[in-house]
């Protein structure tokens, strides 16, 4: 009766844990529950993300966006008609693990939103001059898992009233297969790398 009352007094001990063994617990169900939390955020989360200058087609990023060029040439109305512009906004864009459908700008719903400053209407196309797929019956660029490919969009200015003008690109949207509506985007205000996606500013003179 002593041997058994001492082996159901150890048992119940053991079954008792202490502070340590509590904080223990916690802490073990804590990182579990923020590797649950960083699984979900990638899987629900674009994968786009800045890539340093130095990145080409043949690396293991999980992305790619950079910067190309971008410029703004003024066609002066020398005082006899108005000023106007033309533009050119250059970028270089791509997926690792993941195809990337982009939807033109004048796509039903585009994935390239371009805009000017004093939101002027503009004439605006989007091209690929390293011949990214293209549909051209539903409007969109497919840009394969591992590629990396140049979108180039080209617009026109005429103002409606005499000031300073600019063009950016606000909203780039993305699908990993072709959507009408995208599935993905970025803004200028959430995705710094596109804050270079913008000419220099020229001021443009309205002839009445």
């Amino acid at each position: 009766m002593v041997i058994c009352a001492a082996s159901i007094a150890g048992s119940a001990m053991a079954k008792t844990p202490t502070v340590a063994d509590l904080l223990s617990q916690l802490i073990a169900l804590h990182q579990q529950l923020l590797q649950l939390l960083i699984q979900q955020q990638n899987q629900s989360k674009p994968l786009l993300y800045g890539a340093p200058d130095n990145a080409t087609t043949t690396d293991q990023n999980s992305s790619f966006f950079k910067f190309d060029s971008a410029s703004m040439n003024v066609t002066s109305g020398k005082g006899r008609y108005s000023d106007q512009a033309d533009f050119k906004i250059s970028f270089k864009v791509g997926l690792q693990g993941k195809d990337m459908y982009i939807n033109n700008v004048n796509a039903v719903n585009p994935g390239i939103i371009v805009k000017t400053s004093n939101d002027q209407i503009i004439s605006v196309s989007c091209s690929s001059p390293d011949s990214a797929y293209y549909d051209y019956t539903n409007k969109f660029f497919v840009i394969y898992s591992g590629q990396t490919k140049t979108i180039t969009c080209s617009g026109h200015i005429d103002p409606q009233t005499s000031g300073q003008y600019y063009a950016y690109i606000s909203d780039l949207k993305w699908s990993y297969s072709y959507k009408d509506i995208p599935d993905f985007g970025v803004t200028r205000n959430g995705f710094e790398p596109m804050l270079f996606l913008e000419t220099d500013t020229v001021y443009l003179t309205k002839i009445n």
